[in-house]
């Protein structure tokens, strides 16, 4: 008969290896889940503003003409100090031009959100979120 306990320590060395294989997946999981990619507060301020905008239908017939100075104006209401924003919209899907003004120091939180009209007005909405300090 072949010897028994050479394939009882290869079980042995093969059982603690997965073990271990679990033990560094958990650990790379729980470390992953812990870390938000969005802050809450620019995230609650985001929400806030951004159905705001997509639920009252001046802000949205505002969004559909293109006026800008008409929802700066509502989230002038809402953006407490501290935070900096960039308000975006474009009325002509096939030529929007390029985002600017944004800080390059900073870390900026993105919603885009396209508003359209019973009668196939399109306006795309981008408000850019961050933190002055």
């Amino acid at each position: 008969m072949v010897n028994k306990k050479g394939y009882m320590k290869i079980l042995e060395a093969v059982i603690a290896i997965v073990i271990l294989l679990l033990f560094i997946t958990v650990l790379a999981i729980q470390n992953r889940e812990s870390e938000p990619k969005t802050p809450q507060d620019i995230s609650l301020l985001q929400d806030t503003t951004v159905n705001g905008i997509k639920n009252d239908d001046s802000l949205r017939t505002c969004a559909l003409n293109g006026d800008k100075f008409c929802i700066e104006n509502y989230i002038d209401g809402i953006i407490p100090s501290g935070y900096g924003y960039e308000l975006y919209l474009c009325t002509d899907l096939d030529a929007c031009p390029e985002v600017s003004g944004l800080p390059d120091d900073k870390s900026v939180y993105a919603e885009t959100f396209l508003i359209a009209s019973s009668d196939e007005v399109k306006s795309l909405v981008g408000f850019y979120l961050w933190r002055e300090l």
